[in-house]
């Protein structure tokens, strides 16, 4: 998992009693792990709710699971541009 931010919100209490009971009863290791899953869950929401045409939403959901590294956008845009001068070069002796 990646490093963590630590980060403080303010929370009614009866949320955060309820994060302290489930954190307490041993469904979570801490009210951190708790929030994250949460959030995770409302991020699929999230997508699920958006307008993709099937065959994207297939893709999206083989590259979430692409157990490969992910790679730096800066490395993707360098391997994107040289790919594209290679394919539009300017051919020699054709004037």
């Amino acid at each position: 998992m990646d490093e963590g931010e630590t980060i403080s919100v303010t929370l009614p209490a009866d949320l955060v009693r309820t994060i302290r009971e489930k954190v307490a009863g041993g469904a979570y290791a801490s009210a951190g792990e708790l929030v994250a899953e949460v959030l995770r869950d409302w991020q699929d929401e999230q997508f699920e709710e958006l307008d993709l045409p099937d065959w994207m939403r297939e893709r999206i959901q083989q590259s979430l699971e692409d157990p490969r590294p992910s790679r730096p956008i800066e490395e993707v845009f360098e391997r994107l541009e040289r790919s594209h001068a290679e394919q539009f070069k300017p051919s020699g002796g054709d004037a």
